[in-house]
């Protein structure tokens, strides 16, 4: 049986109305570096869900569509049961025909027979007036008779026995004829059977197709999702190369003009891990340390070494919770691990203003503050620019 798909379109999913006393609440779109970054993480998590559950959908499609193939084939091997039994039908319907007039013909044989009989039986009461009688009692003598009598009885004898073997006949064919009768009923009646089980199964097929309908929509719709959601974050990502085309305006790219910078992280001057090669307190390898670990208590004021505009703002896997500011003239400072951030990507800061507060988080093994810095892309020792 051909599989009847019904593919239903989804509508789009994503961009929902909440509506509440009259008031419509509307998702904040983000406006800092950081907070589309975190946007653009966070649509792309969806977007590896979303094809997550395409993949289970796919997988459990066609899972019920070799279930619906099973059932197509056991339908096609009832339908295949039906003609087998209807053709058997017909055959007995047939020979129910055909022995239907055998015995037609047998009861015209013996109403021939009896016209016969009569026809007989007549001439020779007309014939000798007696009949059967007569012709015993005109017997000459004693052997005579029993010679008369003789061919009477055999002349009897020989019309009762046609007469037997037509009516055996005739009744053979009637049992015959009835035996045939009820193996049809028992054939249609077998038929009916087959076919309540064709439809049982003809439902199955549809239900399975239905589910397949299903899960097709499913797909669609989170396919649909999917597209909305790379829309966004190609605008998310647009969005937020012009920030750093507005940032790379408002640093400008010429010499650093600000002189020595001032010390991250006031009133706390224990150095903990110098800039260079060291041993690395988390893998216990030699490495190199890009940064100054200054110590201080968790809280403590992680200050803007200089005047500048917020670059990075962001949690990150061994930094931590990071803030990265670009001084212009092609200066970057970073202060990592810190337990809190109060400025945003594309926030302007002066010297000595508070952007975070000491902490231990990422890659740290105590409360401390990475600082470090970036002359055109490449790290050099803080101290060289530290008073």
């Amino acid at each position: 049986m051909k599989k009847r798909i019904i593919v239903i379109i989804a509508s789009a999913i994503l961009v929902n109305t909440f509506t509440m006393t009259g008031i419509n609440i509307v998702e904040a779109e983000p406006s800092t570096k950081s907070e589309i970054n975190e946007k653009i993480k966070e649509e792309k998590n969806k977007i590896n869900n979303a094809e997550q559950k395409i993949s289970e959908k796919e997988e459990e499609r066609k899972k019920i569509e070799k279930e619906a193939a099973e059932v197509d084939k056991q339908v096609e091997e009832v339908k295949s049961k039906i003609k087998g039994i209807e053709n058997n039908i017909n055959d007995l319907q047939r020979d129910n025909d055909s022995i239907s007039k055998e015995v037609e013909e047998v009861k015209n044989k013996i109403d021939e027979n009896y016209e016969i009989i009569r026809k007989i039986v007549k001439i020779q009461y007309e014939q000798q007036a007696g009949g059967y009688l007569n012709l015993l009692l005109e017997a000459k003598d004693f052997a005579n008779f029993l010679r008369r009598l003789e061919v009477v009885s055999s002349m009897i004898k020989n019309n009762n026995k046609v007469i037997e073997e037509t009516k055996v006949l005739e009744v053979s064919l009637e049992e015959k004829q009835n035996k045939l009768k009820e193996q049809i009923v028992s054939l249609e009646a077998k038929k009916s059977e087959v076919k309540v089980e064709e439809e049982k199964l003809e439902a199955l097929v549809e239900n399975k197709n239905i589910e397949i309908a299903k899960l097709v929509e499913a797909q669609q719709s989170i396919s649909e999702e999917i597209r909305l959601t790379e829309d966004q974050i190609k605008t998310l990502e647009k969005k937020s190369a012009e920030i750093d085309k507005q940032l790379e305006a408002s640093t400008g790219g010429g010499v650093y003009e600000g002189g020595m910078m001032a010390w991250p992280v006031p009133g706390y001057t224990t150095i903990t891990s110098y800039f260079g090669g060291r041993v690395d307190p988390i893998t216990g390898k030699e490495s190199f340390h890009k940064a100054i670990d200054i110590a201080a208590p968790a809280g403590a004021a992680v200050v803007a070494a200089n005047d500048g505009v917020v670059i990075m703002s962001m949690y990150e896997v061994s930094y931590g919770n990071v803030v990265a500011i670009d001084h212009g003239g092609g200066i970057v400072t970073l202060y990592a691990h810190n337990t809190e951030r109060v400025v945003s990507v594309g926030d302007r800061v002066t010297r000595g203003q508070k952007i975070a507060t000491v902490g231990s988080t990422g890659y740290s093994t105590g409360n401390h503050s990475h600082f470090e810095v970036k002359k055109n892309g490449q790290v050099v020792d803080p101290l060289l620019y530290l008073k």
